[in-house]
């Protein structure tokens, strides 16, 4: 969708947003800073004490903890919130950093009625998709792990997330994303989707990346059949994070990858 349909949907959908959608307003937004207009950083105990009776930040606050985001082994040093922007307002924003600046974000609904309404997250217009916590990739692990989405990555050392997959394409990311991995060129990489127990889009894209020869976490019956991501399983068991051998251990190449993804089919 265009900027100005994005306005005009979210107008009739009585967000309280007034203003005219004029063209100066609208190129204004596509040339948008980093972030989303005057955004709130909720890991900032001095912007909270400012913010402290509002209660979308409370309700920003509760995700948060609910979900371990603020916790977790590998959390992003910002999760930000707006409350005057015109698309991404009272949406938990998550940030993409690389060499220390904000060069791509998602937002994720957390009231009743955006979710009901609009998609569960949403990119920056215009952006180049980029990959969540590459700035956090360190030296010391020879792998890198693929998470589906950005949350997930919070729970797994090394890991970074692609901002959602296209389950019957054969191209996995985006040339900005194939860029930022060829500095870490030495790397192997290790794909670990949603569970394939549970989620028809991650069953048909696992088979995709086998047939592509690549690494693939596929989940254990175990845990796939009562947990449908990284992210319900650290909610669930109240952990930080998951164990890179875990991970690992049910990693799959070739062959054996598709003889465990056959048990699940």
């Amino acid at each position: 969708m265009s900027l100005n349909d994005i306005l005009k949907e979210i107008e009739e959908l009585d967000y309280g947003i007034k203003e005219e959608i004029t063209g100066d307003s609208i190129k204004k937004a596509i040339e948008s800073p980093d972030l989303p207009v005057d955004c709130i950083n909720l890991f900032d105990s001095s912007q909270l004490r400012y913010h402290k009776n509002n209660q979308i930040i409370k309700k920003c606050l509760d995700v948060i903890a609910y979900r371990r985001l603020d916790t977790a082994i590998n959390k992003p040093k910002a999760l930000y919130v707006s409350l005057v922007d015109k698309v991404h307002k009272n949406r938990l924003i998550i940030p993409f950093y690389d060499d220390g600046k904000c060069v791509y974000y998602q937002s994720r609904g957390i009231l009743d009625k955006d979710l009901q309404d609009r998609p569960k997250y949403l990119s920056k217009i215009g952006g180049n998709q980029t990959l969540f916590n590459f700035d956090r990739i360190s030296s010391d692990c020879n792998t890198i792990y693929m998470l589906e989405g950005p949350l997930d990555s919070f729970f797994i050392k090394n890991s970074v997330g692609i901002a959602g997959i296209q389950e019957k394409s054969h191209t996995s990311l985006t040339k900005m994303q194939q860029d930022m991995l060829s500095k870490h060129f030495l790397a192997s990489i290790t794909w670990v989707l949603d569970s394939q127990w549970q989620d028809r889009a991650s069953l048909s894209k696992t088979g995709v990346l086998i047939d592509q020869g690549l690494n693939v976490f596929i989940w254990p019956k175990s845990l796939g059949t009562r947990f449908k991501d990284i992210n319900d399983i650290c909610t669930a068991q109240s952990i930080d994070s998951i164990p890179r051998k875990l991970i690992d251990e049910y990693t799959f190449r070739g062959l054996k990858a598709k003889l465990a993804l056959s048990e699940i089919k």
